[in-house]
């Protein structure tokens, strides 16, 4: 089914909230079915579906949350911390401790996380980072490699359509973005540079890349293939943005404190 994007910039929201965003510091990711924003300030995380909030957990946790996505392995979210994973239950709303992955030096930080099935991708902090590939069914280190040294990733996040893709964007040292598509050797097969690219969002119908941009009122939609790339403009300052596939569903957190949904069909 094709997904019509461009319908945020004519339609209003079907729902708003406002929320607090404090820039750099909020965390969502998503389920094909509801999602969850989380604070690094408030240590509050909110549990939305397609109709609105439907749970809120105060977390105890004292290290930041940088990545949160869902894992099919385990059917829960996985919340990725500074040194830690956690698992998050959006049925019982239990959170636990994976206590099996830890980083490979102590003084080393996670940076971000992907998962498809039970492949877990952990890339770290820093340029020329380590990227390791985990197998969560015995939590072992399959390959690790490390990333060219003059560009630090921002975000990897496996295509939903294709799970042999995985789009990554990168910034080099004088804060220059693009949106690389790689395998899973990590070989880059396409780039598209695009200056303020922050967030990759997979889009499972199509295996297109909607990408936020940093402080910016627009969208990239890449095609699967990093052919072709269309411009959405948007009327608000974007900080995160998810997609919830099963009810065509797109949440917008804006730099306006604002949570708003829209169903681009």
């Amino acid at each position: 089914m094709k997904v019509n994007f461009d319908l945020i910039k004519t339609r209003e929201p079907q729902i708003v909230f406002d929320v607090p965003i404090d820039e750099d510091d909020i965390r969502m990711g998503a389920s094909d079915k509801s999602f969850l924003f989380y604070g690094n300030d408030s240590k509050k995380l909110d549990l939305y579906d397609q109709t609105g909030l439907k749970h809120t957990e105060k977390l105890t946790i004292t290290s930041k949350i940088w990545e949160i996505v869902w894992s099919s392995h385990f059917d829960r979210y996985l919340l990725q911390a500074d040194t830690s994973f956690y698992t998050y239950d959006e049925q019982n709303h239990q959170f636990q401790l994976l206590k099996q992955i830890k980083p490979v030096e102590p003084i080393i930080m996670f940076c971000g996380c992907t998962c498809f099935e039970e492949i877990l991708f952990i890339y770290y902090e820093g340029w020329g980072c380590r990227i390791e590939e985990w197998n969560m069914t015995d939590f072992s280190i399959r390959k690790y490699w490390k990333n060219e040294t003059e560009r630090r990733i921002i975000q990897m996040l496996f295509s939903i359509k294709n799970p042999n893709h995985i789009g990554v964007t990168v910034s080099d040292q004088k804060d220059i973005r693009r949106f690389e598509l790689r395998d899973r050797d990590m070989k880059i097969l396409k780039v598209v540079n695009i200056d303020r690219c922050s967030c990759p969002i997979p889009i499972p119908t199509t295996g297109d890349w909607l990408i936020s941009h940093r402080d910016s009122k627009v969208f990239s939609l890449v095609k699967d293939d990093c052919t072709s790339e269309t411009i959405i403009e948007y009327n608000e300052n974007v900080e995160k943005a998810v997609f919830l596939a099963d009810y065509n569903c797109l949440a917008i957190a804006t730099q306006n404190n604002q949570l708003r949904f829209y169903y681009v069909l």
